[in-house]
């Protein structure tokens, strides 16, 4: 992985100001940043907002939160409630205690490794899994889709345990909360950055993590003359084993490196994140061409060079085409004129109008609807009747699809 440290885009690091709220005041007490985690379930799981808790409605009851947080109020008793058929729900969980049993028997897997959180978290996924598809079982005329912000965080989960970025994410994390977990040291770091802060506390671990890597990028200079000065060698933490470890981190070029390679690949996925939390437009139109640019803006990052990303390409492709992409996608994708207009290999695409079909046939059985659903698709691919109408065409690139 060589590469400098300057090479990083810019134009990931303009996005700080822009989309993740006010700088942190100098006195505001900063969340420990080793809690970084996979804290999001579904479209929640902010770690800091100003926003009205969202109201739930009717479809939440199809949906639950994410798996390790399921799991954890369980044991802690928040979910716990009261249900009529008490007795049935008791026969069916011992059935199923019983089938997984047989199953551990058969294949000779110790009894204790249901006590393995991991374990938990797997069948509270596939439960979560199988709703989605009982309800799509039961309503054959509707889609489930997965949570996409979800997804993302499982993509960046998954690019996270690569143990170049795990070594380099937990350095970064010790390096954070050694200086400001010592009130002297971080007044020493705050005079030779300007008073910039390391940390900034925003929507998800994703963008703390991002945000705070890309300010050890940008204060990188800062950094190595600090631990290089006379205020470090002249102090108390230059002498201890664990400040000395510190600064053998912020001195050591793979280090830096590998930061740049994180905001390489993690970089463009805030723009995807920021979408799909955004509220003032419906995302679905825009996911499918979102993750298209967050691949694209990755290669041009490496200047083409495979080897590079591959290893990220190869994530980011299991979970899209396993658990996220759906015909819906693709069809909101097609059906939004923002992108169609101005790219004409969108009408070309067998793939994506072809899931344009799926989509048809699948929302209505009525020859009748289907028949006009294609007939409206050939006026809006031709701009014809509504869709050439002066005021659609002007409006292509302002309103949101749907």
């Amino acid at each position: 992985m060589n590469m400098r440290s300057e090479d990083v885009n810019e134009d990931l690091f303009g996005l700080e100001d822009e989309d993740f709220g006010e700088e942190i005041n100098s006195r505001m007490n900063v969340t420990n940043i080793s809690s970084w985690g996979s804290n999001r379930g579904g479209s929640g799981g902010r770690m800091f907002s100003s926003k009205k808790p969202r109201q739930k409605g009717p479809m939440d009851h199809f949906f639950t939160s994410n798996v390790e947080m399921v799991v954890q109020n369980r044991r802690s008793g928040k979910m716990n409630q009261t249900i009529i058929n008490d007795a049935y729900k008791k026969e069916v969980r011992e059935r199923t205690c019983m089938l997984i049993t047989r199953w551990m028997y058969e294949t000779a897997i110790p009894f204790n490794v249901v006590t393995y959180p991991s374990f938990q978290q797997m069948i509270e996924a596939i439960g979560q899994f199988a709703m989605g598809r009982l309800l799509e079982l039961k309503r054959p005329h509707l889609y489930w889709t997965p949570c996409v912000a979800h997804c993302l965080d499982l993509i960046l989960e998954d690019i996270r345990k690569l143990p170049n970025i795990k070594r380099t994410l937990e350095r970064a994390i010790s390096l954070n909360g050694y200086i400001y977990n010592r009130s002297g040291l971080l007044n020493m770091m705050r005079r030779f950055t300007r008073q910039r802060e390391l940390l900034r506390p925003v929507k998800t671990w994703f963008a703390t993590a991002f945000i705070t890597l890309s300010r050890l990028h940008e204060q990188k200079n800062n950094l190595r003359k600090m631990f290089t000065s006379s205020d470090w060698s002249d102090s108390k933490w230059a002498k201890e084993h664990k400040g000395k470890t510190i600064a053998n981190i912020v001195l050591m070029s793979s280090f830096w490196n590998t930061i740049v390679f994180c905001l390489k690949v993690s970089g463009p996925f805030v723009y995807v994140l920021r979408l799909v939390d955004g509220e003032k437009k419906t995302p679905m139109g825009y996911i499918y061409e979102a993750m298209n640019r967050a691949k694209d803006t990755i290669v041009r990052s490496f200047n083409g060079n495979e080897e590079k990303y591959k290893e990220i390409f190869n994530i980011i492709d299991k979970r899209w085409e396993i658990q996220l992409h759906r015909p819906l996608h693709a069809s909101e994708y097609f059906l939004n004129p923002n992108f169609f207009y101005d790219k004409l290999e969108i009408e070309h695409d067998v793939k994506i109008v072809s899931d344009l079909y799926k989509c048809i046939l699948r929302l209505t059985r009525d020859l009748a609807k289907q028949e006009k659903f294609v007939a409206e698709v050939s006026l809006y691919t031709n701009a014809q009747g509504l869709f050439g109408n002066e005021l659609a065409v002007r409006t292509r690139k302002t309103r949101a699809p749907g």
